[in-house]
């Protein structure tokens, strides 16, 4: 049977977010970006655990002066704020309901390695 990927209001252990991070892509927003994504894991840990992933050690103690003890913050290398196309994918086996996560960080690497080579050969 396939995995399934369950929806977004399905029970689960608890939310991951990333830390805004990219200054090229926020640009002067970049803090304000941070205070919205601080408001919205401050209230999401309200409920439910929630887990900051940051990049760096600097943006480590940024987010951990602003979030609640409530938020776990984990450094790793990331470089996009938006888990969702970034992070793990949780799926179900749909015949057992046993949870596994996908995620292949080498693909993703290959993936934007080849963009880099075809747009600088462009």
């Amino acid at each position: 049977m396939a995995p399934v990927m369950p929806p977004e209001w399905a029970p689960h252990e608890r939310t991951l977010m990333a830390w805004p991070t990219r200054r090229e892509l926020w640009g002067a927003q970049l803090a304000a970006v941070k205070a919205q994504y601080t408001g919205v894991a401050n209230a999401v840990a309200a409920f439910e655990p929630v887990t900051m992933v940051v990049a760096t050690a600097e943006d480590a103690a940024a987010a951990r002066r602003t979030l609640t003890e409530a938020v776990d913050v984990v450094e790793l290398a990331i470089d996009d704020s938006w888990m969702r196309d970034s992070g793990p994918i949780f799926t179900l086996d749909d015949a057992t309901g046993a949870g596994r996560y996908e995620f292949d960080h080498r693909k993703i690497e290959r993936e934007l390695l080849s963009q880099r080579v075809e747009l600088i050969a462009a």
